[in-house]
């Protein structure tokens, strides 16, 4: 996402804050869906849980959405978007 976005230079994530953040942090501070064709990673989404909103509600706040650019025009986003509604309905978050 960095080079696709061109911020390589300034990107300060590494494996280790991923761990730490995402993976082994409970509740994580942030989420990840990875789409793959085969072991191929087709594209990815990251996002979060925000516990409010000027609605004085929870909503999920899609941070970053790449789809390889091999895979466009096959639906990816449309199957990661699928996926984050099923996780916002298992959360109980308004549909807005």
């Amino acid at each position: 996402m960095a080079v696709f976005e061109h911020y390589i230079d300034s990107f300060a994530i590494t494996p280790d804050i991923v761990k730490e953040k995402g993976i082994d942090k409970n509740p994580p501070d942030f989420y990840c869906l990875v789409a793959d064709d085969n072991g191929t990673i087709a594209g990815m989404l990251v996002y979060y849980f925000l516990p409010y909103t000027a609605q004085n509600c929870p909503a999920i706040y899609m941070k970053e959405l790449y789809v390889d650019e091999n895979f466009r025009s096959q639906k990816v986003g449309k199957k990661v978007d699928v996926k984050i509604k099923t996780n916002r309905q298992r959360k109980q978050l308004p549909n807005h």
